[in-house]
């Protein structure tokens, strides 16, 4: 085959089989815009936390209380690693997936992974967030990751619009992405 052939060939296989991981804060709209996504492209979306708490059989908030961030973490890792098995699914993780290197290379191994950026002032909080129920603690947390995030995305887009024109955003890197 000629190399544009073989890179056709390629970039169809790559948009179909690909993963579209969403990273960011808590409260940013990972999961939001997966749903709208889902809809869009007729993929199944994989939220990660959705699938801890099944696999736990309780909120975060309690299996942190119970076991401490550290125990969250790896069963996050845990869960991570089952999912990064899938192909050509949407998956929004939890904010805080970016914080073991071990999640970002299993989610890398056949993601394109994006990060949702939206100002500190517009994320929302919430009780069943346990890092993130306060403003302040949102602050803090963004300071301590923003640096993370920036290292694992390979593109990002800004979650300040309607929802309809982040999805074009990131259908729009997610397409760049694909044809590099």
């Amino acid at each position: 085959f000629s190399d544009e052939i073989t890179s056709e060939i390629y970039t169809k296989l790559l948009a179909e089989k690909q993963n579209l991981v969403l990273i960011g804060m808590p409260g940013c709209g990972k999961s939001t815009i997966a749903e709208k996504l889902a809809e869009v492209t007729g993929r199944t979306v994989i939220d990660l936390d959705a699938e801890i708490v099944k696999e736990i059989g309780m909120s975060i908030k309690e299996y942190f209380n119970l076991y401490g961030e550290e125990g969250f973490r790896r069963k996050e890792t845990e869960i991570t690693k089952k999912v990064m098995n899938e192909t050509g699914v949407i998956i929004a993780t939890g904010g805080g997936i970016v914080t073991r290197k071990e999640n970002m290379i299993a989610l890398h191994q056949n993601g394109f992974v994006i990060w949702v950026k939206r100002s500190l002032n517009e994320l929302e909080t919430s009780d069943s967030r346990p890092l993130s129920s306060q403003k302040e603690q949102l602050a803090s947390l963004y300071e301590k990751r923003k640096a993370l995030y920036e290292h694992y995305c390979d593109a990002f887009v800004l979650n300040d619009c309607t929802i309809d024109e982040t999805i074009l955003d990131v259908m729009k890197c997610w397409k760049e992405g694909i044809e590099l």
